[in-house]
């Protein structure tokens, strides 16, 4: 709530400055002033759209379980942990699990250097 209200307020001083030197004749300033105020509202919705974002891996006796949400798009899969594997990966460094033909990769909202350790424990509750 205190985002928008900075993002508010930064629009409205915007918004006044623009109109103030559109009466003093410099005409040409409002428009841009309200491209600025565009751009800050695209930029808080899209803030606010991928605020969220996620991915969840969670693994039991039987099944290891895939959650993952990016903006308004939501992913769930379901792996048997006896056939789900850890494959190395040339897709951003990113951790490839795979049963068959079917791939997903994890660690987008991991920091990259953390990854190799996030890889480990996958490994370790698959063998469990």
């Amino acid at each position: 709530m205190l985002l928008a209200i900075i993002f508010i307020f930064l629009g409205l001083i915007s918004i006044i400055i623009g109109i103030s030197f559109y009466f003093i004749g410099a005409t040409l300033i409002l428009p841009f002033s309200f491209l600025e105020v565009f751009a800050l509202v695209a930029a808080y919705f899209y803030n606010a759209l991928h605020a969220n974002d996620y991915e969840r891996l969670r693994v039991d006796n039987k099944n290891v379980y895939f959650e993952s949400q990016f903006g308004l798009k939501k992913r769930e899969e379901v792996f048997t942990k006896s056939l789900a594997r850890i494959l190395p990966s040339e897709h951003n460094n990113l951790i490839n699990l795979s049963q068959g033909q079917r791939n997903i990769f994890i660690g987008k909202y991991i920091h990259s250097t953390m990854r190799s350790l996030l890889e480990i424990e996958i490994k370790q509750a698959l063998k469990s």
